[in-house]
């Protein structure tokens, strides 16, 4: 050991041998490990750099079954949403073609469907109403009240008492036979002014009406006075034609000064 380096005895023979010698030369005993000489770059004064080490893998969590069902169930929302919007959409879409069409026909819906059905009052015929109206009403070869009137007038005044009787209403007729005796000895004369417009109500119609009016001669329940004649004349409709009824009329009577130009006759 005095002249080696590093010298190291043998603990089993005590031999000595060299600091580098891992077993004794002279018995074969394993010697303990000489140090090594440091000769690292931190030996040099040159500092290595440490490597990070490594992030540890976290642990996996096990599914569970509620895990599997929130997982199953996640999508549901979104397909949700777009059925809700599509819906959306669709309602949109319908509303613009039916209620956006400013009252014009939709091809698939009645054109009834954009106009909601209303009941309209209807007024009852006013004095303005054209005789049309009744002569619609009747079969085409039927005359309305107006012309009723019109032509019971002027049988009135052309001698033609017994056809204007005609034209009276039954209930008349029958309370007055002896009218025509009456009025072919008197020979009225009539002045016709005008006649106005059928105002209709139940089952009649009232007709206004202007004229003047006497008897010719003195007779019976004649009038040889010159009168004007103003008001409304009833008309009721009995089957399909119409008839006077005096009765029912309404007519003011008011004496002409003799020599007026407007009396007939």
């Amino acid at each position: 050991m005095s002249g080696k380096p590093n010298a190291t005895a043998c603990p089993g023979c005590g031999k000595s041998s060299n600091g580098s010698d891992r077993f004794c030369t002279g018995c074969g005993t394993a010697l303990a490990a000489a140090p090594i000489p440091d000769a690292s770059l931190e030996a040099a004064g040159t500092a290595i750099p440490r490597s990070p080490r490594p992030a540890e893998p976290q642990p996996v969590q096990p599914l569970t079954q509620a895990a599997c069902r929130s997982d199953r169930r996640a999508p549901a929302l979104p397909i949700v949403g777009v059925t809700i919007l599509a819906v959306v959409i669709a309602i949109a879409l319908y509303a613009s073609g039916v209620f956006g069409s400013s009252g014009k026909s939709h091809p698939n819906v009645p054109s009834t469907a954009t106009t909601p059905a209303t009941t309209a009052t209807v007024p009852p015929p006013s004095a303005s109403t054209t005789t049309s109206t009744a002569t619609n009403a009747l079969p085409p070869t039927n005359p309305g009240p107006t012309t009723t009137l019109r032509t019971y007038l002027q049988e009135l005044g052309s001698g033609r008492e017994r056809a204007a009787f005609s034209s009276m209403s039954a209930n008349y007729r029958h309370k007055n036979p002896s009218w025509v005796t009456e009025r072919e000895e008197a020979h009225p004369q009539i002045k016709l002014i005008s006649i106005g417009t059928a105002n209709y109500f139940a089952g009649a119609a009232a007709v206004p009406v202007e004229f003047y009016g006497r008897d010719k001669f003195p007779s019976h329940g004649s009038d040889t006075q010159c009168r004007l004649f103003n008001g409304a004349i009833t008309m009721v409709h009995v089957g399909s034609q119409w008839q006077y009824e005096p009765a029912a009329s309404h007519l003011v009577a008011v004496v002409v000064p003799p020599g007026s130009a407007n009396c007939p006759g």
